[in-house]
């Protein structure tokens, strides 16, 4: 489905059907976005399996392609650091990069390469300072409907506690 440039309506014209769903409805498919937001905190210990995250995730359907972006708020102690992923449906393709941050003034590092879809990414962030991870990247969807989805994990087991923070984000934009 292609954006159609609206149509100038006329005082008192009763348009049918098709023209309402071409002219609005079809156009505000086009438009579609998705987000999820973290209402509340999320912890894992001792375990470097990355799992889904309760809240960010969001729809996508057979044949699309999305663009997405992310605002992960965390905190971990110890030596455990952060292990993360985003995932898609059986069939999806697409990739992510990440900019990290200690705190909210100091740059910690910045992906420097594109990460695949379904592929772990990490760094070894240790303390108790909150810390915020941004991810953009694509998806292109098979024929599977399914989701995209944050995956994490502690980098490096440790019994302390890693945790998700609420406020974090996900939004995402259909593009085709």
């Amino acid at each position: 489905m292609a954006w159609t440039a609206p149509r100038t309506w006329v005082t008192s014209e009763v348009p049918p059907a098709s023209t309402m769903n071409t002219h609005l409805r079809d156009n505000l498919n086009v438009l579609r976005w998705a987000g999820a937001y973290k209402s509340a905190d999320e912890v894992v210990n001792a375990s470097t399996v990355v799992q889904d995250d309760n809240h960010l995730f969001t729809p996508v359907g057979a044949n699309e392609t999305w663009l997405f972006e992310t605002r992960i708020i965390f905190t971990t102690v110890g030596v455990a650091g952060f292990r993360w992923t985003m995932t898609g449906p059986t069939g999806s393709a697409g990739s992510f990069w990440a900019m990290f941050f200690l705190s909210p003034s100091t740059a910690l590092g910045v992906g420097a390469t594109e990460t695949a879809l379904g592929t772990d990414a990490s760094a070894a962030i240790g303390g108790a300072t909150q810390s915020s991870l941004c991810l953009r990247g694509f998806i292109t969807n098979g024929l599977t409907p399914g989701n995209l989805r944050l995956r994490w994990a502690q980098d490096v087991s440790d019994a302390g506690a890693t945790t998700v923070k609420i406020h974090s984000w996900l939004v995402a934009h259909r593009i085709v």
